[in-house]
């Protein structure tokens, strides 16, 4: 399986060569005096033309596969309620946005009538972490520990 970075870069110079061939074929029909060549010239553009559309949407499709394959790595892992990051342990993910392919944080925690909240920053969700009552419905946060202000208890 080629290297998803390696195959956007191929991507990119593709996308690059076949412009800059263009420009060059571009030149050569302004140029050409010969109505043959002009014709063969200009087909032959319109031809590099949808190849070019084809490779950026290869490269486009590429981007959206890396995508993906983002969120089915084990670079992230579940803790209930929430999704991690493991280079950021402390920092909790909303869950609603993860499973939509979305990196967002949550919000510090508050105290409500009914437990322990936490907002997304992104799509505004509120996760309930616990009830009051319940040991543990949740994973429980309190404030502290880093620069995001979590830290798991």
């Amino acid at each position: 399986m080629t290297d998803p970075i390696t195959a956007a870069s191929a991507g990119i110079s593709l996308v690059k060569g076949a412009a800059d061939l263009s420009r060059k074929m571009y030149e050569l029909w302004k140029e050409s005096k010969d109505h043959n060549v002009k014709q063969q010239l200009s087909e032959m553009l319109d031809q590099l033309t949808v190849l070019k559309q084809q490779a950026a949407a290869l490269e486009e499709q590429n981007r959206e596969l890396k995508e993906a394959l983002r969120f089915k790595s084990d670079e992230y892992e579940f803790k209930n309620p929430f999704y991690f990051d493991k280079n950021k342990p402390t920092m909790p993910l909303c869950p609603k946005c993860f499973t939509e392919k979305r990196i967002a944080p949550m919000s510090q925690t508050w105290q409500g009538s009914g437990g322990m909240y936490s907002k997304c920053l992104a799509c505004s969700t509120i996760v309930e972490i616990n009830k009051r009552g319940n040991e543990r419905s949740g994973q429980e946060f309190e404030l502290g520990g880093g620069p995001e202000g979590w830290m798991a208890r």
